[in-house]
């Protein structure tokens, strides 16, 4: 028998988001979701571009929808649905 765990959170739940660097895996950002003013738009450590994608078909860099998703969680927060609830669901991670 398989046995699966999920944890759920609602947005009112999520107190900060941290930015990793994923190119050299040389920074990690933590912000409170209330604090932050202004997005990470680039890696303090080694400079790398947080917001934009580095090359597309035609050449120009892209938004790569992180700063679009952040922005909607705060409006979402601020003005909750009246009818309807965000959650998320997690796996549980497992204790390895």
């Amino acid at each position: 028998m398989t046995v699966e765990r999920n944890v759920v959170v609602s947005i009112e739940d999520i107190r900060a988001l941290i930015f990793e660097c994923k190119t050299k895996d040389c920074a990690r950002l933590t912000l409170l979701l209330s604090a932050i003013t202004k997005f990470p738009d680039k890696c303090p450590t080694c400079g790398v571009s947080w917001l934009t994608e580095p090359r597309t078909v035609s050449g120009e860099r892209v938004p790569t929808g992180i700063k679009s998703f952040i922005e909607a969680l705060d409006i979402i927060r601020k003005n909750p649905p009246a009818n309807v609830q965000v959650l998320f669901e997690f796996a549980e991670p497992l204790d390895k």
